[in-house]
């Protein structure tokens, strides 16, 4: 019953071991997702976040990492395709590289309000003051 006006989707960083190689597939089910939220509640304003990357020498331990770049590529095709804004917010981390984990994948506490700003600038929903 929920009908917001915008809604943030931000997937892959958890679920693309799963998929491997399997970009289609990812961005089949992610299509699907997106379809689903427009013909359910079509007022609201979508915005879907790029995977983020991991750190330099992630992708030597876990090899679907590899495929990070063609899931970034597709899904911001796909929200071209579906008319919902793509946001890359990656640069962050890439620039504040001591924000990941110790596991190089998952941001640690002091990125999510970095990010929520950003994504807040991206939406217009903060004052320009």
């Amino acid at each position: 019953n929920a009908s917001p006006s915008l809604l943030f989707m931000c997937f892959g960083v958890n679920d693309i071991e799963n998929y491997g190689s399997q970009v289609d597939g990812f961005i089949s089910d992610y299509r699907e997702a997106i379809t689903k939220i427009q013909g359910a509640t079509p007022h609201t304003v979508i915005y879907v976040n790029a995977i983020f990357p991991p750190q330099d020498g992630v992708q030597d331990r876990l090899p679907f990492y590899g495929y990070l770049d063609e899931y970034n590529t597709e899904l911001e095709a796909l929200c071209q395709e579906l008319d919902v804004t793509f946001i890359d917010s990656g640069f962050i981390l890439r620039e504040l590289p001591e924000l990941y984990d110790a596991d190089g994948i998952h941001p640690v506490s002091a990125f999510y309000p970095l990010w929520f700003n950003y994504l807040a600038d991206m939406a217009g929903l903060k004052d320009n003051e």
